[in-house]
């Protein structure tokens, strides 16, 4: 289904059957520097569930460092990824667990397909597939 011309302040169902997560290895879906062990993995959510808040992904707190996280997501076969949905709160929307004032969604998310290999310092020096600069909760509405 495609929309041209307005906003996405609607749902589009899954009409087409598009949804990727059957072919998703969940069992070897990792992520780096997730606060909660295998965080990464429970948000990767059924189609009519992807808006929802919970469960949700933060970083380790680290008031020295940047908070990024990186999700590797393999695949069971090859597939073409045509739309991407990330939910993110408001900046400090709730306090975390672990002392720290909140959450600040993303701003950047970066693509890398067909590496196995990848950690911070290497996503630092490659190129992406593709990169992603998100608007941010309060664009909504």
């Amino acid at each position: 289904m495609e929309c041209e011309g307005h906003d996405h302040d609607h749902d589009h169902e899954d009409e087409a059957g598009a949804s990727l997560r059957a072919e998703i290895d969940l069992h070897s879906v990792y992520c780096l520097n997730e606060s909660t062990p295998n965080s990464g993995r429970s948000i990767l959510k059924a189609h009519d569930e992807r808006l929802t808040t919970t469960p949700s992904l933060l970083s380790q707190y680290d008031p020295d460092d940047d908070p990024e996280l990186l999700l590797h997501v393999p695949f069971t076969e090859g597939v073409t990824i045509r739309t991407i949905s990330i939910k993110g709160l408001s900046r400090n929307e709730g306090g975390g667990d672990d002392g720290s004032e909140g959450t600040a969604p993303p701003k950047t998310v970066k693509l890398f397909s067909n590496r196995q290999d990848l950690d911070f310092e290497t996503a630092l020096d490659l190129e992406p597939s593709a990169s992603i600069d998100l608007l941010p909760p309060e664009h909504e509405g």
